[in-house]
């Protein structure tokens, strides 16, 4: 038995050891670099932060993740730190930072040592899930899907928003907009589901090539005939784009539903559109339409936090010493949160008024580009943001022809169930007529 205790007492001690070294190492390494810490978020005991584990698995439970952790940028400051003896964490919302992580620096870090494992039994390795040789490849491979040609060609769509035009009541009745994800339960279904359609599509390829519009599947199959590597980039595709495309038109029509005089407004603007000759371009004309597009991205990114692990030491801008103007040295295997939700409520960029929907907004402010990301940046920033942004903008003409009036059938704020994208847990609730 005492043996016992003395094992556990030296298996202690040796951890606790290599904690504060690797402490002390760090900080020799900050300092050569002219670094200084950020700001430590301190809640319980440094070792282990079971109170703060506590707290952050609080606000999870009850879909506050997002809110909880811009207030904790308004409390520690746009740049902090936390750190465990297991794992270090830097969390920022700084603008210098996210440029750093994303632009300049975007090669010091990476997302496989996290997303990999846990992905790769669904969609395997691809763009989403990998990083270095193996994800230029991969975005090598998709990219040609959103080209402008591609894009503009809203065939396809309009047949699917015609088919959930069909499926809403116009008498008043509640209706759920909000499309629902696949579950795990599903995965195998979808793989054998890709796989046939793939071998079907290589028959009819090596039979006779037709003229037809080619889709990604056409686009994969002419760059490899490895069909596991085609169907993981298929899967990763479609995550990249659907999600984009289904959960901003969801939260857009979640916001008027709760404006009624925007809507009417919209409807003014968009009455003399002619869909028949909307395109991808069509989306970027300037006007209360994009704007509310633009506010929506604002209010509720669909990428709204997003983690990236230092795949060697490095140093952002910002965020040290006492008055954050120092830089902030990130050793090799640390987490770097980027908190584009709090990003979003900078009240020297956007107003005081950033938690009010105010499409107008738009009209006398201009953001630089990494003080909005509303599809992330730099050389992974979302592929499918210009076909997302004709999509949405399609999809919200046609409501707002067939349909004289929106309104919201739930009273409850929205809450993001934040995954890689953050949709509204409650759904989008409403009724049109």
């Amino acid at each position: 038995m005492a043996l016992g205790l003395l094992a556990v007492f030296i298996a202690l001690l040796t951890v606790l050891c290599i904690f504060f070294t690797t402490r002390v190492v760090n900080r020799a390494a900050a300092r050569r670099r002219g670094c200084d810490l950020p700001t430590q978020r301190r809640v319980g005991d440094p070792i282990f932060a079971i109170r703060r584990r506590l707290q952050d698995s609080d606000s999870t439970k009850k879909f506050r993740t997002l809110p909880d952790s811009a207030l904790l940028h308004q409390q520690y400051g746009k740049t902090f730190c936390e750190s465990t003896l297991f794992s270090t964490t830097f969390k920022t919302s700084s603008a210098e930072n996210i440029q750093a992580v994303y632009g300049p620096k975007a090669k010091d870090f990476g997302v496989q040592p996290f997303r990999l494992a846990g992905m790769r039994p669904f969609c395997g390795e691809g763009l989403l899930t990998t990083d270095g040789p193996v994800w230029e490849r991969s975005r090598s491979l998709v990219k040609p899907i959103f080209r402008k040609s591609v894009v503009s060609n809203f065939g396809p769509f309009k047949k699917s928003v015609e088919n959930l035009i069909a499926r809403i009541p116009n008498d008043g009745s509640t209706i759920d907009l909000q499309p629902l994800s696949a579950s795990t339960e599903q995965w195998q279904k979808i793989h054998d589901l890709i796989d046939f359609h793939i071998t079907q599509r290589l028959d009819e390829r090596l039979a006779k090539p037709d003229e037809r519009q080619p889709s990604l599947l056409d686009h994969l199959i002419d760059q490899t005939r490895d069909t596991l590597e085609i169907r993981n980039q298929i899967i990763q595709g479609m995550m990249a784009a659907q999600d984009t495309t289904s959960i901003l038109i969801s939260n857009t029509i979640f916001l008027l539903s709760r404006h009624p005089v925007i809507w009417r407004r919209l409807r003014e603007e968009q009455a003399s559109v002619d869909l028949e000759f909307f395109n991808s371009e069509s989306a970027k004309r300037p006007g209360l339409l994009l704007n509310v597009l633009h506010e929506s991205l604002r209010l509720f990114p669909v990428f709204p936090i997003l983690a990236r692990v230092a795949l060697k030491d490095t140093v952002l801008p910002l965020g040290g010493g006492i008055h954050a103007d120092m830089p902030v040295y990130i050793p090799s295997g640390a987490t770097v949160i980027a908190n584009f939700y709090a990003l979003h409520r900078d009240q020297d960029v956007f107003g005081d008024n950033v938690e009010t929907f105010d499409p107008d907004r738009w009209d006398s402010i201009q953001p630089g580009s990494w003080e909005y990301m509303a599809f992330g940046g730099g050389q992974r920033a979302c592929l499918g943001q210009h076909k997302a942004l004709g999509e949405a903008s399609y999809t919200i003409i046609r409501l707002l022809h067939r349909f004289a009036h929106l309104e919201s059938r739930d009273d409850r704020a929205w809450s993001g169930d934040q995954k890689i994208t953050a949709k509204n847990v409650h759904g989008c609730k409403v009724a049109l007529k």
